[in-house]
Parts: structure tokens; sequence; C-alpha cells
């Protein structure tokens, strides 16, 4: 996408051919929803009726409709699985006070509204919620060659920006003749589409725009900004590098878009570590084992993005640490165990953890997997050693110390642990002692992981003082001796169903 682009929200689309201009509808057709209107507009024969017809063809998933343009009835409405659908033509419309005996300004807001010649409607199609596309033969290419400008106000601007961009990618990829199927996101603002090729051949679009920072609830800070969560695509990019030049298997980016946040990257399939009787006892040993493995190297903290851009990744310091425990809190305390706990309860759940956290920085940090959880570990049999554990969201990554791996692995249909928790999965690292895991994360674990887990790495014949392991069990103790509520709150934690 243009800097220009960017700046303005309009766009300028070359199509060379029929199929393109096509493509452009089918891309348009998929980001409207109700309320929105697109202006289809241009002089006779430069294409309004075509781009009508396949955004109508798309929206109501029939390829075969018809959709001829409503000259004569004015306004033609469909029925489909995205709600009504208006498609009017008011070429001969002579004044905007017309509109009135057809009810179409009435019907806006409960419809997706297609309109050729918008002009003859005056004022009447709200500018905020209208799309504007104009078309224009290509001088260049007058037979099929078409000149599409698209601009829209704040409420389109970014919405257009993704759309446009992913063509773009797409087409510059290759992939241009790829069929896109939408794909289960995630608990953030990220989009997923698997491209298919006539071939068969799939890949990934990876829709991450850049995170808008919320509001400020801590020394001027958003929740993002304390807990170091990734705020451009640039972080994935950059772990994506670094854990592919460890030999593992981090999808490949194929092209990349990083001011927009598109990135078109390799498909690693949907072989998932859990079955339906739950965890797969080799995959989770082999999650494990991949974890010990990845803390055996010596590891940067600044990673390249581009030429010229590079990726610091942030420290898990003091203030992220406290924001995340404070969870318990916020979320467990009053929505799980049913508690409001007091102000003084807060400052000595605070002051606890506040201690604790000094013998965490008494050890060299290193890459901490934040999201290192089944829902987002993918099974490749047909590869060999780690290389089996496909890793696709490592986007949020901070450095902590070497035992630390913030997991939700505790998500496993059919077993005890049919929850969603953060724990941490305390590998021993040479060099750094034992820390063993605790042991409410150590029963959450299949018995061939928890075997793993424990022997995955030489243990140091000295145990550190200062594991994790120790002081998060000391910290629960603490905690519960001083606060029942939180007690409860905490123990309520096992009960929590997914």
């Amino acid at each position: 996408m243009s800097d220009e682009a960017a700046r303005t929200g309009s766009h300028v689309v070359v199509l060379s051919t029929e199929a393109a201009t096509v493509r452009l509808a089918q891309d348009i057709a998929d980001i409207l929803k109700t309320g929105d209107i697109v202006a289809l507009s241009g002089h006779l024969g430069a294409g309004k009726s075509l781009l009508a017809r396949a955004m109508l063809r798309r929206l109501t998933d029939d390829p075969g409709l018809e959709a001829p343009s409503p000259t004569f009835t004015l306004v033609q409405s469909y029925d489909s699985p995205r709600g009504l659908l208006l498609h009017a033509d008011l070429y001969r419309v002579r004044n905007p006070d017309e509109l009135d005996d057809i009810g179409l300004v009435e019907d806006l807001d409960l419809a997706i509204t297609i309109v050729e010649w918008p002009d003859r409607a005056g004022t009447r199609l709200p500018a905020g919620r209208r799309l504007d596309i104009v078309l224009e033969v290509d001088p260049e290419n007058p037979e099929q060659g078409r000149i599409a400008t698209l601009s829209g106000g704040v409420l389109w601007r970014q919405r257009l920006s993704l759309a446009i961009g992913a063509r773009q990618l797409i087409d510059e990829a290759g992939w241009s003749e790829a069929r896109r199927e939408f794909m289960l996101g995630d608990a953030s603002s990220r989009a997923y589409e698997r491209l298919i090729r006539p071939s068969g051949e799939t890949a990934i679009l990876m829709i991450s725009p850049p995170r808008a920072d919320g509001p400020a609830i801590r020394q001027g800070k958003p929740y993002s900004a304390i807990a170091h969560l990734a705020e451009t695509v640039d972080a994935f990019v950059a772990m994506d590098k670094g854990l592919r030049s460890l030999g593992l298997s981090a999808p490949a980016i194929l092209a990349q878009d990083l001011v927009t946040g598109l990135l078109l990257i390799e498909d690693l399939g949907d072989e998932p570590v859990v079955g339906a009787d739950g965890p797969i006892p080799e995959r989770y040993e082999a999650a494990a084992r991949l974890l010990a493995e990845l803390h055996r190297h010596a590891l940067p903290t600044i990673l390249p993005v581009a030429e010229g851009r590079d990726h610091v990744l942030p420290d898990y310091d003091r203030e992220a640490l406290a924001i995340e425990t404070e969870l318990v809190l916020d979320w467990y305390g009053p929505h799980i165990a049913g508690v409001t706990l007091p102000a003084v309860t807060r400052a000595e759940f605070s002051r606890i953890w506040d201690k604790l956290f000094d013998e965490l920085f008494e050890t060299p940090a290193t890459w901490t997997l934040r999201d290192y959880h089944s829902p987002n570990l993918l099974w490749l049999a047909d590869r060999v050693g780690h290389a089996r554990l496909g890793l696709i969201d490592f986007r949020t990554q901070c450095l902590a110390i070497p035992a630390m791996i913030s997991s939700r692995s505790g998500r496993m249909p059919g077993s005890t642990c049919r929850r969603r928790w953060n724990c941490a999965c305390l590998l021993p690292m040479p060099g750094h002692g034992a820390a063993p895991i605790p042991a409410s994360t150590c029963r959450a674990l299949p018995a061939p992981m928890r075997s793993s887990v424990r022997s995955a790495t030489p243990r140091s014949p000295v145990s550190s003082p200062g594991s994790i392991g120790v002081t998060a069990s000391r910290a629960i103790s603490s905690i519960c001796r001083g606060s029942k509520p939180i007690c409860a709150a905490i123990s309520s934690i096992r009960r929590w169903p997914s």
C-alpha cells in the first residue's frame, strides 16, 4: 500500500481484465456489513453493472445469480446469508425527492446497498457510511482494462486498506487465482484466510493490522503497553525468522506488507496435538522437549524484521508481571469465586508478589513463548525431530527467566484439566539449577510429558534457591495464609470449566 493511500484512504486500482474486476468486486463484498452503501459511478459502459453483479453473486453465495440492473424498477432486493441486499440503479431519477416514493432511503439502515448513478440521489446517501467507487476505461487497454478509484470516510479507511492491500499482496505473490476461505480467528484483532490454488496448494493470509492503544489504566499507559503485547506485525516476522534459524517449524513467510499488517505464510495444516480423547502423549512430549531444546541456545534480544528494521524483544519486567498476576484479583476473584476483594487485600497481594519478583530478576533472561498452548501447536508428521511441531503464534514474546514458559496448555478436551488458565511450565535449564514444575501444572500434563519435562535437560547438581517453582509455591502459600477470599478464588480456578 502506498503512503498516499495510507494517508488519504483513497486507492487507485488498475484492472487489466474482466476477471480482475470481478475479483475486486468479491474483495469488496467480503468486507461489507449491514448499513454499508457502495456508490458506483462512471460513464455508460464503464463496468458498473458488472461490478454490482459480481458483488451480489458473492454476497448471495450464488455464482449463477442473474442480477440484472434495475433500470426500470429502480430498486431490486435480494435475501442473502448476510441479510437484506438492495441494488439500485438511479439513472432514470431526475430529482432526489423521487427516492421518497420507492422507500430506498428508509431502508438504508437495514441492508447492504449497492447504488449505480449515486449522483442522482443528491445528499440522500449518507457520506459517512458510503464507499465511492469510480470506474473509468483504461485508455491503454480500452477493451477490458478499467481503472477504479475507491474512497470512503473514516469508517472505511482500515477495511479498505486491508481489502486492497490483501489483493495486491496475493496477486504479487502469484496467488491471484486462489480461492479464499475464511478461517476461525483467535482472541485478538487478527483474522486468517486459507488460500487454495486450483492445484490444491494452500497458503495462509494473516491479517494483523496495527493495534490501536486502549485507554490508559496506569501511569498513562494502556494495558497492551504495560503487558508488552505486540502492536504491529513486526514482532511476528522477527520471531518467525528467529525460530526458523534454529531449525524449528515456524511458517515460511511468502510475502509481506508490514505497513498494513498483512502476511502470506506457509500453511502448516490443521493436525492438532490433542485428539478427541485429550492430549496425545507423543505430541505433548515433543512440545516439552522443544522448549527444553530452545533454551539450550544463547538467544538474541534483537531480531531483524526487514532491511534497516529490527524488533527489540521487551523485558518481561516488573510492571508486566504485576499487571498479569493482578488478573487473579480483577477477573478470577469476582467472576469465578464470586468475591470482591478489599483494597487492603489487593495491596497485600501486590506486596507479596513484588517481593517475589526480585528473585526472578536475579536470573539471566531469554525468550519466553507466552502463547505456547495446544491451539497454537500443530503436528507435522512428515518432519523429523523438533521440526515435527508447527508453531503458529509467537508475536507477543518477551525476555524472561529461562525456566519460565507462559503456557495455556491446560486446554485439554476430555481430561480432568479441561479449562483455560495461565500456568508456568518450569523446565530445568543447564546452569540455572533445578526449576521444578509446580504440582498443579504437572498434574495437568500427560504422564509422558511430565517425565519429559523433568528429564529433558541435565539438572544442575545445585538446586537454585530462587527457582520460580519455589517462588510460585511460596507466593500462593503466603497469599492463602493472608487472605481466605484470595485463596478461595485461586482454588476455584481448578474447577473452572472451559
